[in-house]
């Protein structure tokens, strides 16, 4: 939210919004953490419904997953690619050398944030893939849905 508000609600760059959430766990330019993909200026509202569920990757990550190793690692990177609908953002969150990952028995709060709330607020299509070696999800999303600014707002967000 603070990113939010200190442009003045006109929209938060989507990797702005990753540093600020992984910053918590790892300084910026660490190389514990990856972040790659192409500028794209997310909605207020988009920001703060992908912020959820990428804040909950991240605490899981530091308390049970990659960021809880001293080795571990997590990569996060992004597309734009062609759906039927229109421009996807496709994300992809992997985490390498932390505990061996297992299915989990039951669903939690977490995990409800992370696939429920992505998928009404953004139309998003989320899988989760607990392998052994860490978890990787994937988070596929209409454009559409991230972005709510004329192309004249986009340039003045992005000159700010």
């Amino acid at each position: 939210q603070d990113l939010i508000v200190a442009d003045d609600w006109a929209g938060v760059a989507i990797e702005d919004l990753m540093a600020a959430l992984l910053s918590q766990h790892a300084s910026r330019g660490s190389s514990r953490i990856k972040v790659k993909g192409p500028k794209v200026v997310l909605s207020p509202e988009a920001s703060q419904n992908l912020g959820r569920a990428i804040h909950e990757l991240a605490s899981n990550a530091a308390q049970f997953g990659a960021l809880s190793a001293a080795r571990g690692t997590v990569s996060i990177s992004w597309e734009l690619a062609p759906g039927a609908q229109g421009d996807l953002l496709d994300l992809v969150w992997e985490e390498r050398g932390g505990p061996a990952v297992g299915q989990p028995t039951k669903r939690g709060f977490g995990m409800m944030v992370i696939e429920r709330n992505l998928t009404r607020a953004l139309a998003a299509t989320v899988s989760l893939e607990f392998c052994s070696d860490g978890l990787q999800a994937h988070i596929s999303m209409p454009l559409s849905s991230l972005t709510s600014q004329s192309k004249d707002e986009e340039i003045i967000a992005e000159a700010s």
